[in-house]
């Protein structure tokens, strides 16, 4: 009787910049003897939520901001982190207002997990308390703005982009403020490894991260292609350019700019009161 042979899971969204990481594993160009890789699909507040109460999936794409509630779980990997020096999450509304003007309103959010929330609840200060934040998936908020269901939305992935052609407005762009305040990228989201794994077996799984963005960025053509199937409703030229923007140098090896970059975003949420706990920022690498 032949062997099963040992599945380890990769939690990924079903979105571009994770999809053009992950083309190698996905296409089975990079593998790993003696183990079969599964790409575990899921939205990000989902695979947080999935980190938080189960930590079951060997590798999971996070939002930066939850990792500090996992990190006795799990370790930040060297390659699969999404920094960027552009426009960040932005908060949109129908019309230009100050954001004071927002005091008693509804703001329509990716999810309470997300570091694009907490970007926003660094910005706000005492502001946040007189608000509601109403969790949406991340495609339905510019609608709900649209449609005037909220007061403003918080917009992520490729959703800076394309606000403007919706006819909506930026009231602060995150990105644009971090990078003010901090002179730092934003650190949006890592990958990471269950720090239960043996050690040769977690360094091997970061190896093939590795190779799979090293292989996406050979077949750059393909690997794009690919990329854009999971934002079908997109132009190409947007996704091309949204996956430009998160997909950096240090997508494939963090740099010591972008460990800078959580260690600030940890310690400042830290001294608003908002994260309870400092995590340890120890890089997992090949």
């Amino acid at each position: 009787m032949a062997t099963a042979v040992p599945t380890l899971r990769i939690g990924l969204t079903p979105d571009p910049d994770d999809a053009f990481l992950l083309y190698g594993i996905a296409h089975g160009l990079v593998t790993l003897p003696g183990h079969r890789l599964e790409l575990v699909l899921a939205d990000i507040q989902s695979l947080n939520q999935r980190a938080v109460a189960l930590g079951d999936l060997e590798v999971t794409a996070l939002s930066a901001a939850v990792y500090p509630q996992v990190a006795h779980r799990y370790q930040i990997a060297a390659t699969g982190t999404a920094l960027s020096q552009g426009p960040g999450p932005v908060l949109i509304g129908r019309a230009p207002l100050d954001l004071e003007a927002l005091a008693g309103q509804t703001i329509a959010i990716p999810g309470p997990d997300t570091t694009a929330f907490l970007l926003l609840r660094l910005r706000l200060g005492p502001l946040a308390a007189t608000l509601t934040f109403r969790p949406l998936p991340h495609t339905a908020i510019l609608p709900a703005v649209r449609q005037g269901t909220v007061a403003a939305g918080l917009l992520i992935h490729a959703g800076p982009l394309v606000y403007q052609s919706a006819g909506l407005t930026s009231l602060c762009d995150l990105g644009h403020w971090w990078q003010a305040e901090t002179g730092l990228p934003i650190p949006l989201g890592v990958t990471a490894v269950r720090r239960d794994l043996p050690s040769a077996l977690a360094r091997s799984l970061v190896r093939r991260l590795r190779q799979s963005l090293e292989t996406a960025l050979a077949h750059e053509t393909a690997a794009l292609a690919y990329a854009r199937t999971f934002a079908p409703d997109l132009d190409p030229a947007t996704v091309d350019r949204f996956i430009r923007q998160v997909v950096t140098p240090d997508t494939l090896d963090l740099s010591p700019v972008g460990e800078q970059a959580l260690t600030t975003l940890y310690h400042r949420a830290h001294q608003a009161g908002l994260l309870s706990t400092l995590p340890p920022v120890d890089i997992l690498r090949p």
